[in-house]
């Protein structure tokens, strides 16, 4: 597998203070809407606590890694004016929707938000992409796109 050469960055995305989860709780889960596939494929591996990750830590569970999802990109939009936007579904329209669609990932961090509510006051989620493939259409700073991250706990 060859990995792309692209710029080095990492999303500081979200502190949750310890109010946002339960004192007790079984399962934990991060949850994101809206990821964008529209640029280059990656991994996003997610770390917390640790808001200066880079790649070169790689699955250091002592760095604060906790998982990752990944990402087939479309390799930049190469389609009709328009190709790649998301497309507003009518009502009673059976059809699959096309072009471009958000994705739905979630991570399971249990052990790791165990771990860190009875020592921290906030959890930060720090997200940071490992870029393995693209074309010269992609937006290589752009690929980890998403709307929304969700702690849940259950």
């Amino acid at each position: 597998m060859s990995i792309f050469a692209c710029p080095v960055y990492s999303i500081n995305v979200k502190i949750f203070p310890k109010s946002a989860f339960v004192e007790k709780f079984s399962r934990a889960y991060l949850e994101f809407y809206g990821v964008s596939d529209t640029d280059a494929s990656y991994e996003a591996r997610i770390f917390l606590n640790n808001p200066k990750a880079e790649i070169a830590l790689g699955y250091n569970l002592h760095k604060g890694y906790v998982g990752s999802f990944r990402v087939f990109g479309h390799a930049g939009c190469s389609g009709d004016v328009g190709h790649c936007h998301v497309q507003a579904k009518r009502a009673y329209d059976t059809r699959a929707k096309t072009g471009a669609n958000p994705l739905y990932k979630r991570v399971e961090v249990t052990r790791a938000i165990k771990k860190l509510a009875s020592k921290s006051s906030a959890i930060n989620v720090t997200i940071v992409p490992y870029i393995t493939g693209g074309s010269e259409r992609c937006d290589y700073e752009k690929s980890l796109s998403f709307d929304q991250i969700k702690l849940i706990t259950v």
